[in-house]
């Protein structure tokens, strides 16, 4: 069982005491998709969460990004994400929530952070660290387009709930937080493939090399095998 992103020593069936407020809850076992529903818990009420799994091998904490063509970039904001263009790339695995303090703790065991912050997302991280964190639990780097398939969907959303900022759906300046928030917090902010934390909350690192868009005519020394 994982509530809002957090795996829990438990399964099913199991009954949980929460606060009011909504949540995702998902289930997995191997040699099923894991699946998942979000829940509005409304003060001293009883909700029961019913979920049935299709056979499949996608892995736990993960979601499936179908093969074929989506929108990247945009060209009437900043000079590096011009042109918009269609691009078709294969299908791939990403997860569903950011990496959190204890599961990069389980990798690099001397990673330091305050008392109560395990399901937080584990932030200040170099490129290399992350790297070298996906490689130890069997995983990769996502390419920069894959991430934003993964965020935007395939219409071309400009946040991963649409086109119109709210700030109440992710934890940006605006949400005055001035911190990271906890993983899976902003349920209202997820992508149209299932995706957390896709907007605001901590930066994350992709695969590439930080260079201009195919035909973008923008010169700049920042570009080339210098940035990610």
């Amino acid at each position: 069982i994982w509530l809002n992103g957090g795996k829990q020593p438990f399964t099913t069936p199991k009954d949980f005491t929460l606060s009011p407020g909504n949540y995702i809850v998902d289930v997995h076992t191997d040699g099923f998709i894991m699946t998942g529903e979000r829940v509005e818990l409304k003060p001293n009420e009883e909700v029961r969460v019913s979920l049935t799994m299709k056979p499949g091998n996608v892995p736990a904490g993960m979601v499936l990004v179908p093969a074929g063509p989506f929108i990247r970039g945009a060209s009437n904001r900043a000079p590096d994400e011009a042109p918009e263009s269609e691009q078709d790339i294969p299908s791939f695995y990403i997860d569903k929530y950011e990496v959190t303090n204890a599961e990069f703790k389980e990798v690099f065991p001397d990673h330091d952070f305050p008392e109560g912050r395990e399901n937080f997302p584990v932030a200040g991280v170099t490129w290399n660290m992350a790297v070298d964190y996906a490689k130890a639990v069997g995983k990769r780097l996502p390419t920069e387009r894959e991430w934003e398939k993964a965020a935007r969907g395939t219409q071309g959303l400009e946040f991963p709930w649409g086109n119109v900022f709210v700030p109440e759906f992710c934890n940006t300046v605006e949400t005055d937080l001035k911190s990271p928030a906890e993983r899976g917090k902003f349920i209202e902010g997820i992508s149209p493939y299932g995706c957390a934390d896709m907007a605001g909350n901590v930066y994350e690192w992709v695969q590439d090399w930080y260079q201009a868009y195919e035909g973008n005519k923008e010169v700049t020394k920042d570009y080339g095998q210098l940035f990610r």
